[in-house]
């Protein structure tokens, strides 16, 4: 491993774990991973380092975390040849889709949130917003933090159909934030969008949530574009 190239190193580890799952079958269908310290002393690697590897193999589908227990081989995996980074490469139009879908939804839905929260779901967002911006400011992967508050902005709306978009949103923050390491640009995004957002949502100004939503998505749109142009480079 002490060959990799740094910005890879995740990247590559993602790959030699689906490798060991589906051509070696070191783990079955079904089986939960050792855990995360045995996972990056195996690899010679930092949790850190293996978070980024387990983060894409869960946005791909390949690994499942279930809370309190584990990371888990997904059920449905399939053992197919081709495998790792290569193939969201290939999806890349796929997840800009999923992103055109949110710039569509998602400034709606935060409207509807404006009006339809109750006081103690706009202090949950709040709380959501700001355990986003700490972790940004901390250096931990805010991916988790992330989703949680595009979630709870969803349930705020109180709309039982749009609450089913919420696993696309997780999708997609996931495969991005897989995709761009946890680049300084997209924490910035999170902090400086998502402050946008609660100001507007704290004080129920449906058109100036909706605007803040809809600059947020642009901004991930044209990050994401920008991130799928460097991917050549960096693999």
């Amino acid at each position: 491993m002490a060959g990799m190239k740094k910005q890879n190193l995740s990247q590559q580890v993602a790959d030699r774990l689906l490798k060991d799952i589906i051509q070696e079958r070191r783990f079955a269908p079904g089986e939960k991973l050792p855990n995360e310290n045995a996972l990056a002393e195996h690899f010679g690697v930092s949790r850190a380092t293996l978070r980024e590897a387990v983060r894409f193999l869960v946005a791909q589908g390949s690994l499942e975390i279930r809370r309190g227990t584990g990371t888990f081989v997904s059920e449905g995996i399939q053992y197919r040849k081709d495998f790792g980074f290569q193939e969201l490469i290939r999806n890349q139009a796929e997840l800009k889709e999923l992103y055109e879908a949110r710039m569509l939804i998602e400034p709606r839905i935060v409207r509807l949130a404006c009006r339809r929260a109750s006081d103690d779901e706009l202090r949950s967002i709040l709380k959501l917003g700001a355990k986003a911006e700490e972790d940004v400011k901390n250096g931990i992967d805010a991916g988790e933090a992330d989703q949680a508050f595009h979630a709870a902005i969803v349930h705020a709306a109180h709309n039982d159909f749009l609450s089913q978009f919420i696993p696309l949103i997780f999708s997609a923050i996931a495969q991005f934030v897989a995709l761009s390491g946890g680049s300084d640009s997209l924490g910035e995004i999170i902090v400086e969008d998502h402050r946008r957002i609660l100001e507007f949502l704290c004080v129920r100004d449906e058109i100036g949530a909706e605007s803040a939503m809809t600059v947020h998505m642009r901004r991930s749109v044209q990050r994401l574009e920008l991130t799928l142009e460097e991917l050549p480079d960096r693999l």
